[in-house]
């Protein structure tokens, strides 16, 4: 499954994104305070 990762906190499926663009997203979460799924 190269490519495709699901955003542990909201579920939403990452395909094609840079990692640094999901690293971003989570830490956005994170920042936040949410729990993941």
């Amino acid at each position: 499954m190269s490519g495709t990762k699901l955003c542990d906190y909201c579920g939403v499926k990452f395909e094609g994104i840079p990692s640094s663009e999901i690293v971003d997203h989570i830490n956005n979460h994170i920042n936040r305070g949410d729990k993941t799924l």
